[in-house]
């Protein structure tokens, strides 16, 4: 495998076999974070208390490690590590600037990774370009739109609102 696989992976050019992996890994991932969703939840955010009601908050911390490793080195051949961080990091950040609530933040962040993959894989296969950096480019305008027009956290909508007081 050279560096640039490595980094910017190759997603036009994913044999039968590696789809088969990250199908199968992804399919494990999701049904660990169904399975374990309430303790994992409330481990991440407040532990203390996770350990006051009896989660194994140390196991359950090293679930959470093993399955973003697992989804990390899948990831890795197909897309590259550029698009992995990429796409762990922006939906998220994006989705975080637009609700305070974690359900919402969630199925946002889903929606805004989903979306970001199929735009930029379309303006990869119109406009002949690199299919990771198009789609980093398409997370990153949304992370751009809600940095600047996020109801509550915006840059723009906090200086019109400070403006209209």
């Amino acid at each position: 495998m050279t560096y640039g696989i490595v980094l910017f992976g190759n997603v036009l050019a994913v044999s039968r076999g590696d789809l088969h992996v990250t199908l199968g890994i992804g399919v494990f991932v999701l049904l660990m974070i169904l399975l374990f969703y309430r303790p994992l939840l409330l481990s991440t955010f407040d532990p203390v208390m996770a350990k006051a009601t009896g989660i194994p908050v140390k196991m359950i911390h090293y679930l959470l490690m093993l399955l973003l490793s697992l989804v990390t080195v899948a990831s890795l051949k197909t897309v590259g590590i550029v698009l992995v961080v990429a796409m762990l990091i922006t939906p998220g950040a994006t989705a975080y600037l637009l609700t305070d609530r974690l359900p919402v933040m969630l199925s946002l962040s889903a929606i805004i990774g989903v979306l970001s993959a199929v735009i930029g894989m379309f303006y990869s296969v119109v406009y002949d370009v690199a299919s990771g950096a198009s789609i980093v480019l398409v997370a990153s305008f949304f992370f751009g739109l809600a940095f600047f027009f996020s109801p509550k956290q915006g840059v723009i909508t906090r200086k019109w609102r400070a403006r209209n007081i």
